[in-house]
């Protein structure tokens, strides 16, 4: 699941603002409001309380959202409540490619979390490698591996994030 406003989709390149804690999906409707184009990722998760469980929808990044503003929007969103700021890199409005909000997209939408079986003993965890099939094909990162499974790991290094997909060991080639 994924909340993606195609509102006035624009040329402009992705941002990120830096929303308060928890008001994630309140911004995402004010942003609809004011027609600003924006992309939040969320995924459902199965959540404990102590006399339940229950899935609910919450933001893969939690306090980040992805806005596409045309240049008169770019002040318009510091005015939404709860947006604090935008995300800053190397002391400039940290900007996202198109592919990576698109590999986020697919993450999401595709639902990785994949059992694998085996495990390559020439690839370690911190090797550089490439999806060779299915959705995330030809995507780049590095391998992670956690308790028997073989995990690929995306790095978002604008805003200092990552994202952790579980594939099978037989998806992954080695980048010499």
């Amino acid at each position: 699941m994924a909340k993606l406003c195609k509102a006035e989709m624009n040329d402009n390149q992705w941002k990120v603002i830096y929303v308060s804690s928890r008001h994630e999906k309140k911004v995402a409707l004010l942003l609809v409001k004011y027609n600003i184009a924006y992309y939040l990722p969320v995924v459902k998760r199965l959540q404990q309380w102590s006399d339940r469980k229950k899935w609910v929808e919450s933001p893969l990044f939690n306090g980040y959202i992805f806005v596409k503003p045309t240049e008169q929007q770019t002040d318009e969103i510091l005015q939404i409540p709860s947006v604090v700021k935008y995300v800053r890199y190397n002391g400039l409005p940290a900007t996202v490619r198109d592919s990576e909000i698109e590999t986020i997209r697919n993450m999401v939408e595709f639902g990785y979390d994949l059992n694998s079986g085996g495990w390559d003993s020439n690839m370690i965890p911190g090797t550089k490698v490439t999806v060779t099939q299915g959705a995330l094909k030809g995507m780049h990162g590095e391998l992670v591996k956690i308790k028997n499974e073989t995990q690929f790991m995306v790095v978002l290094e604008t805003i200092n994030q990552f994202i952790r997909v579980s594939l099978p060991p037989d998806v992954l080639e080695s980048i010499s």
